[in-house]
C-alpha cells in the first residue's frame, strides 16, 4: 500500500483562538492511497461525494488535495466553497486516537490555485497515481482552511 506525506495531527478545538493548530505532533497518521472521500455542496443543495486520491497535509491549517476537474464536483468547486473530508482508520481506535469508529470528519473552505507557488507544492506532494491521471495538470490545487474538526459522534477532536 502506498502513502501519501506523513501527517501529524492536532485536531482543532471549537475555537476562534489563533493559537490552535490543525496539525501538529500529538498524533501520527498516514492518509492511506488510494483516497479519502471528500464532499462538496452542489448548487441543488445535495451533497457531492467523491473519492480523493490525494489528500496531504498542507500546513498547520491546512488540508490540500489536487481536483483533476471534468465532472460535477470540479464544477461546483470554486473559491469559498464548503468542503468536508473524512478520515477513517480503525488502527486508531484501539490506541484511543480516534476512539469513535477511528472517524474523524473536517470541515472547512476551499481556496482554487492553478499556475502559483501553492498549486506547485501541492503538485509536489502528490502521490504518483494521482500525477499520472492528469499528466498535462489541467487541474487545480485545492487548499482547504480547517474551520472544525469532529469525531464519528460530533464531539471536537481534542489535542
Amino acid at each position: 500500500m502506498q502513502y501519501s506525506p506523513a501527517a501529524t495531527w492536532t485536531y482543532r478545538k471549537e475555537s476562534k483562538d489563533a493559537d490552535t493548530k490543525v496539525c501538529s505532533a500529538t498524533y501520527r497518521c498516514r492518509i492511506s492511497e488510494p483516497c479519502l472521500p471528500g464532499g462538496t455542496c452542489l448548487p441543488t443543495g445535495f451533497a457531492q461525494i467523491s473519492p480523493r486520491g490525494s489528500v496531504q497535509i498542507y500546513d498547520d491549517d491546512h488540508i490540500s488535495f489536487w481536483d483533476r476537474g471534468g465532472g460535477s464536483t470540479a464544477a461546483g468547486l470554486i473559491d469559498g466553497s464548503k468542503v468536508t473530508i473524512y478520515f477513517h482508520n480503525p488502527e486508531l481506535m484501539p490506541a484511543g486516537v480516534l476512539p469513535a469508529g477511528g472517524i474523524a470528519r473536517f470541515y472547512g473552505e476551499a481556496a482554487i490555485h492553478k499556475d502559483d507557488p501553492i498549486a506547485q507544492r501541492i503538485w509536489d506532494h502528490l502521490v504518483q497515481p494521482e500525477k499520472d491521471r492528469d499528466p498535462e495538470r489541467k487541474g487545480s490545487a485545492v487548499l482547504v482552511r480547517v474551520e472544525r474538526s469532529e469525531d464519528l459522534l460530533g464531539r471536537p477532536l481534542a489535542d
